[in-house]
């Protein structure tokens, strides 16, 4: 999508209503209880919109990374917590998720040596920033390739089912 055409969009509800190829109309048809107009003040930033319903424009355009933006930009808890991440390919995750973890490795020593004693001294917390912030890059690592597992099941070139109960029977161990 071109630059200019980017800059028509005031939210990304709009403009993933529209890569997705519904009107306000035909996307209020689909989704429960929701009008035109609502879907209109949403998308203009008139009205913030209610985590379900923020569920039922990602499902129904295939972007489940509206649901991030929703937590990023509209949840004052979100704004606090949760990374803003995006949707990148399988190749571009996995490599910096390696990196990350690469860069990380040399530092668990040190993070045992800083720990030991339960308490982290005044000389110990620059080495604990550090492995503090290389481990907020694994969990985002992990939420990117969260969203990229959501994304390909939406537009049905994840087997979704079949995942997900492996991931269940893991999670039983």
């Amino acid at each position: 999508m071109s630059e200019q055409n980017k800059k028509e969009f005031q939210t990304p509800y709009e403009e993933y209503r529209v890569k997705a190829g519904y009107t306000r109309e035909s996307a209020s048809e689909e989704l429960n209880g929701i009008s035109p107009d609502k879907i209109y003040r949403i998308e203009k930033g008139k009205q913030t919109a209610a985590p379900d319903i923020v569920l039922q424009l990602a499902d129904l355009y295939h972007a489940p990374e509206l649901c991030n933006y929703h937590c990023t930009h509209k949840c004052e808890i979100g704004q606090k917590y949760i990374p803003q991440v995006d949707v990148q390919d399988l190749p571009s995750i996995i490599l910096s998720t390696v990196a990350t973890l690469n860069d990380i490795q040399p530092l668990v020593n040190r993070l045992i040596q800083i720990t030991m004693d339960g308490k982290i001294s005044d000389d110990e917390i620059p080495d604990f920033a550090l492995i503090s912030t290389k481990l907020d890059e694994i969990s985002t690592a992990s939420d990117v390739l969260r969203l990229w597992i959501e994304k390909t099941i939406q537009v049905n070139k994840l087997n979704g089912t079949l995942f997900y109960e492996e991931v269940d029977k893991l999670k039983k161990k």
